[in-house]
This record gives structure tokens, sequence and C-alpha cells, in this order.
């Protein structure tokens, strides 16, 4: 009897207490502005996240093998070296174009250290140099990492070490290419803009839209990376049938749901050799081969 009694008293306490737990996380995920501040750190409100080592390890993870992944990089190195190559034209053009066009005595006669006009000269040729370093440090990179076998890949661009911080490279010099080439303009809009509160007003609504695409991109990347959705496994392959979202707004809480619960202990990509015994599995080569008759092939 007593054990029926309490069999009688706990089913009911712990359904309320799953009730409670469900009301508590559907309460929570309709927050969206307190799950911002929850999900996106500081720094990620100005440094894109794509272009970090955490984004990069988990872009690493998600390929299945290393052929794909090896493509993949190549695929983006191409990319970015075309937009290299025409910001290099475009801010190379323009600084030329300031130092020797009808404006050129603003910037010659300018006062050394002192002056608006002089710093802007100066900012302008660092950022073709960093433009510059950019568009070789990319075509450096592409031409290393083409060597590698597909099969050994992953674990080269994995490495935290010289392979590791060498592919990372390009990341890093276009996020100070394009805050460089931003500081740049705001200059010579407060330069060749004449009402400074006019200057002041774009440059606030530029520096505004800039930190708001930036942040929420964040915001999208951090829900994406704590759901598990670059892991080698369906998101939902703990779930009965049953419990599945029935439409996009509950799997949208779903998401966020998972992303606040792993959060909080932060989740870590797969172990690299578990990655590289992944890339193992998948490959012909490591281990000889032999005939029926028993002879290495």
């Amino acid at each position: 009897m007593v054990n029926v009694s309490l069999t009688y008293i706990t089913k009911p306490y712990v359904q309320r207490i799953m009730d409670e737990s469900k009301q508590r996380y559907s309460s929570e995920v309709r927050r969206p502005l307190r799950n911002f501040f929850k999900l996106v750190p500081l720094i990620e409100w100005f440094y894109p996240i794509d272009h970090t080592r955490l984004w990069k390890d988990a872009y690493n993870e998600a390929h299945p093998s290393g052929k794909a992944l090896k493509e993949s990089y190549q695929a983006v190195w191409e990319v970015n070296t075309i937009a290299a190559v025409l910001v290099l034209s475009m801010n190379a053009l323009l600084f030329f174009g300031l130092l020797t066009g009808e404006s050129k005595q603003i910037y010659w006669d300018a006062t050394p250290y002192s002056s608006v006009e002089w710093w802007a000269m100066i900012m302008g040729g660092v950022i073709v140099i960093i433009n510059f370093c950019h568009l070789g440090g990319l075509l450096v990179v592409h031409g290393i990492y083409s060597v590698v076998n597909d099969n050994n890949f992953r674990a080269i661009v994995s490495a935290r070490g010289p392979t590791g911080r060498l592919a990372m490279l390009p990341d890093y010099l276009v996020v100070c290419s394009m805050y460089g080439m931003a500081g740049w303009w705001c200059t010579l809009l407060w330069v060749h803009v004449k009402d400074h509160v006019g200057a002041l007003a774009i440059i606030g609504a530029l520096l505004l839209i800039v930190t708001g695409l930036v942040s929420y991109s964040a915001y999208a990347a951090r829900i994406i990376y704590h759901s598990g959705a670059h892991k080698p496994e369906s998101i939902f392959k703990d779930m009965a049938t049953e419990a599945l979202p029935q439409s996009q707004k509950e799997l949208g809480h779903l998401l966020m749901q998972r992303a606040l619960d792993d959060s909080r202990t932060t989740m870590e990509p797969l172990s690299i050799g578990s990655q590289i015994k992944k890339d193992l599995d998948d490959t012909k080569g490591w281990w000889p081969t032999f005939d029926e008759d028993g002879e290495q092939e």
C-alpha cells in the first residue's frame, strides 16, 4: 500500500514538475532581446563570428570528409580573392585620386599630426597596404594548402599550431581590411562634408547598421552552433516522433530552447581524434589492399 500510494503521489508530482519546466522554457524562448544578450558576447557585436576560431572549428566538423572540406575552403578562398582584388582596386584608385586630383592641396598642405586631413591621407595609405596584404595572404594560403592531401586537410587546418594559424590568416586580414576601410571612409566624410552635424549623422547611421548586421548574424550563428546543427547527426535524433515540432514557429522555439540550454555548458566540438577517424574510415590507401589470392595490389 505504501508503494502504491507513493507512486500515486509521485506521478502527478513528476508530471507537474515537467509541465512547470515546459512553461518556464516556453516563456524563456519568447524573450528575443533577453536571449540575444544571453547568447551573444559583446565582442561578437563588432567582430564577425564567422571569422573566429570557434566558428572555424564548427565549420571543419560540419563537413563529412576531408575532400569536401578542402573543396569548400578552396571555393571560399577563390571568392574572397576576387573580392579582395576589387576592394584593393577601389581603395587604391580612391587614394591616389585624392592625392593627385582637384582636392590634392587639401592633403599635401595639411599640418602633420594635428590635422584630420593629414591623418586621412595616412589612413588611406595604410588601408591600401592592408588590402594588398590581404590579397597576397589569400594567394599564399591558397597555394600552400592546395598541396595538402584531401585525407589530411582536416587535421592540418584544425591543428593549434602554424598550419592552423596560417589557415586563419585571411579571416583576420579581412576583418582588419573592412574595419580599416570603414574608418577611412568615415574620416573622408568628415573632411569633405562641411556640415559636421550631417557627417556625424551619416557616420552614426553607418555604424549602427554595421553593428546591427554583425550582431544579428552572431545571434543566428550562436543558435546554429549551440543547437548542434553543425554536428554529424540530426538535432532531432533523441526526440520521440510525437514530440517533433509541427510548425515553423514551434521549430524556432525548439532551436532557441536547445541553444539556451547548451549555452550554459558551452558545447564543445567533437574531438579531433574522432574527426580524423571519420576521414580514415572513408579513405582508401591508408592500409594495403589484397586481391583474392592474398597478394598485395
